[in-house]
């Protein structure tokens, strides 16, 4: 959903930032599913070398909603009812083979 994020200041990294990292989501197949999904870091600490992959993602809602993060897809069809199958928000950097989204 395009403009659904709200703006976020980033704040100064703490001692313990939150890190997200070098994380694989593969061979899922999902079905009825409210939301396809959400992959969100923060402005000062980004989800870093996320990969998702071989997913199969059928949702009543919205799409997949990126922000914040560098993901590569391989191999990902999301079908939502209508709308973005998948969503780059701010700060998001998406590479690989793609995704492909169909709407019913």
């Amino acid at each position: 959903v395009k403009g659904a994020w709200p703006a976020i200041d980033p704040r100064p990294i703490s001692a313990t930032p939150p890190r997200v990292q070098d994380g694989t989501i593969g061979d899922v197949l999902a079905t009825g599913a409210q939301a396809a999904g959400v992959i969100e870091g923060l402005p000062e600490a980004l989800a870093k070398n996320v990969t998702i992959e071989h997913v199969r993602i059928e949702a009543k809602g919205t799409g997949f909603n990126i922000a914040y993060a560098h993901v590569k897809l391989d191999d990902v069809v999301v079908t939502v009812p209508d709308g973005a199958a998948v969503t780059a928000g701010p700060g998001a950097i998406l590479s690989g083979a793609g995704a492909r989204g169909t709407t019913k």
